[in-house]
């Protein structure tokens, strides 16, 4: 419990209560913003609404006016002339850039006359609308009509009765049932006499009549439960987006001007006014929603939270901080005091803190002074001892594998080599004997001349191999007198070898020479074996006491990353030596370029010699006696 309660959790703890006032003060300025907020909303969007419901009744009575006009011209009434109707219409199209198409429906319900742009579909829509017009002269607004053009293109069709205004030439045998379907002839005034119409497309309705600014707030005119124009998206997903409205139970009246709410499809919730667009014959309603202050409250809310959490993280790294700061020293003392405990005598204690404080940690510095002084003799002592061992058991396992390597490499040529030459030489010894003095001079001295001939190759392959196992030049002339016979045998195999020496090196140990003659025997076997080369040449020298052997030929090459590998035993063979006389090894080469190999030695004297290894198991059997020999040794080893 003590633990617990340390400065620094008083500290986070006092940060922690703090920030609770805070955050209650911001809860309730939000909150009442959001009030706030959720009206005015609803204000905007009643003005919104009305102000969509005002551009639209203005445009369509513009456009009815316009049709009515047309409706009443006597060219049109009468449309007794096609052509001549057609260019009537034209011309009244010409002047309204957004009707795309007029056309006029006589009283048969047939397409009597047409200018711009009318499809077929067209008629098929309206042609329950046109019935209606015809039976009760009411003008009328058809809903969204989708064309299946390239591309496709939506448009709402203006329709304006076409009646009689006055009598024309009089017709004989005419009867009023008959007034109605006659294209001549006597007219009462007020007779219908067909259906004129002008078809608007409705983007062009959406960038004349939808605000260009409206923030968030997306804006729909509805006909029935069909969607006529749009902002956003909505048009895109107009079926589920209907569907939508349906499952939540929301409806509409054209009574007034209501408000309601609903979720739309991305399930935030949205607040909408509807009111409906005032003009006769049109049922068209203008839905204005917006999200609801409470969802951009709580985005708000989530904002402010994040913000808080921020600011909490850096009250309480703060506090922390200070807090640290206040219980620094107290703390470092008592930390160095456990790593003292758990015998961790290396780390210095800071130097923090006064007074009484500061006359502690003097003490506990001379403490741990004291005793590492003491812990590092014994550590130096053990890892010296460890070192010296771990050389030994090295040393022994490179003599132990060196050997077998050796016995295996001896038994293999003289199995391969020498033993047939001397087995050859048995058989024709024998084959004399068994002649029992049957045998001529001549088959005796040519017997006695193959067994000769036998006898002195295996004495040449023993000759060989005692070469090959450590070639006597090495020790008596030096390392160049060795490696320059070496390089004479490697010519009578046909390779052109030859070497170079530019100022000899001085006398190296015999531990040195052995290893550069090793690399150079192995990688001229290499160029023999696998290069493929018809030069090779091995180059020493001996400049600012620094020895550099260079075996170069002019073979096949190959990639010395991939030779890298374990199973690459030559490569890694003098590598090893190179190593084990600390010398430095590199390899250049590339396919097809030949191959380079670079050995360099400082001259830094014996690499464990002859002498320098009996050195060191003189001075180990001295130290192991001097130890056995100590009570106190034993002692402490019990």
């Amino acid at each position: 419990m003590k633990r617990f309660w340390t400065i620094r959790v008083r500290f986070l703890i006092f940060g922690l209560l703090s920030l609770v006032p805070l955050i209650g003060f911001s809860w309730l300025l939000v909150a009442d913003n959001s009030r706030s907020r959720n009206e005015d909303l609803l204000a905007a969007e009643t003005i919104m609404a009305s102000q969509v419901s005002t551009s639209m009744s203005g445009y369509l009575s513009n456009s009815f006016r316009g049709l009515e006009n047309l409706a009443s011209n006597p060219i049109i009434v009468d449309h007794a002339d096609p052509d001549a109707t057609s260019t009537f219409l034209g011309q009244s199209r010409s002047a309204r850039p957004d009707w795309v198409g007029v056309f006029l429906i006589g009283v048969d319900g047939e397409l009597v006359a047409q200018a711009g742009s009318v499809d077929p579909s067209i008629l098929t829509a309206i042609n329950g609308q046109v019935e209606t017009i015809l039976a009760t002269g009411q003008r009328s607004i058809s809903g969204r009509i989708d064309l299946p053009l390239d591309p496709p293109i939506s448009v709402v069709v203006l329709l304006v009765p076409v009646t009689s205004v006055a009598e024309t030439t009089p017709a004989s045998d005419a009867t009023p049932a008959a007034d109605a379907g006659a294209s001549n002839g006597q007219h009462a005034p007020g007779t219908i006499r067909g259906v004129v119409a002008a078809v608007v497309p409705t983007d062009a309705m959406s960038q004349t009549l939808l605000p260009a600014s409206r923030g968030r707030a997306e804006v729909v005119v509805l006909s029935g439960s069909q969607i006529v124009i749009a902002t956003g998206d909505i048009r895109a997903n107009e079926q589920a987006w209907i569907q939508n409205l349906v499952d939540q139970n929301v409806s509409f009246t054209d009574e007034g001007t209501e408000d309601l709410s609903y979720t739309s499809l991305g399930g935030n919730q949205r607040a909408a006014v509807v009111t409906p667009v005032g003009l006769d014959a049109v049922d068209w309603l203008v839905l204005v929603s917006a999200p609801k202050p409470q969802t951009q409250f709580m985005v708000l809310w989530e904002q402010l939270l994040a913000l808080f959490l921020v600011a909490t993280f850096v009250y309480l790294v703060l506090s922390w901080v200070f807090g640290e700061l206040v219980s620094r020293s107290l703390s470092d003392l008592s930390e160095s005091a456990q790593r003292l405990a758990d015998g961790d005598y290396k780390t210095p204690i800071a130097r923090r803190g006064s007074g009484e404080m500061g006359e502690l940690r003097d003490s506990l510095e001379s403490l741990r002074t004291h005793t590492e002084v003491i812990m590092t003799a014994n550590e130096e002592g053990q890892t010296e001892r460890l070192r010296q061992n771990e050389q030994l058991r090295d040393l022994l396992r490179r003599d132990l594998r060196m050997q077998e390597d050796e016995r295996r490499h001896i038994a293999s040529e003289i199995h391969d080599a020498v033993s047939p030459l001397i087995t050859g030489a048995l058989y024709q010894s024998r084959a004399l004997q068994r002649a029992n003095g049957g045998a001529t001079s001549e088959m005796v001295s040519e017997s006695l001349t193959d067994v000769n001939s036998l006898l002195e190759r295996a004495s040449q392959e023993l000759h060989g191999i005692i070469f090959d196992l450590r070639p006597p030049d090495l020790d008596d002339l030096g390392v160049v007198a060795a490696i320059e016979a070496f390089v004479s045998t490697i010519q009578r195999t046909g390779l052109e070898a030859r070497l170079e020496v530019i100022d000899e090196p001085p006398p190296l140990t015999p531990e040195v020479r052995l290893g550069i003659y090793r690399i150079v025997q192995e990688a001229l076997h290499n160029v023999l074996r696998h290069a493929g080369a018809d030069e090779a040449v091995v180059r020493l020298e001996y400049v600012n006491q620094l020895l550099r052997v260079t075996i170069r030929d002019n073979g096949a090459g190959f990639d010395p990353e991939k030779a890298r590998r374990p199973t690459s035993l030559g490569l890694l063979s003098m590598r090893e030596r190179a190593a084990a006389i600390d010398a430095d090894f590199e390899i250049l080469s590339r396919p097809g370029g030949g191959t380079v190999i670079i050995v360099e030695r400082r001259d830094t004297g014996g690499v464990m010699s002859d002498e320098l290894l009996d050195s060191i198991l003189r001075d180990r059997t001295a130290g192991q006696l001097e130890d056995s020999a100590d009570p106190a040794h034993n002692m402490g080893d019990e």
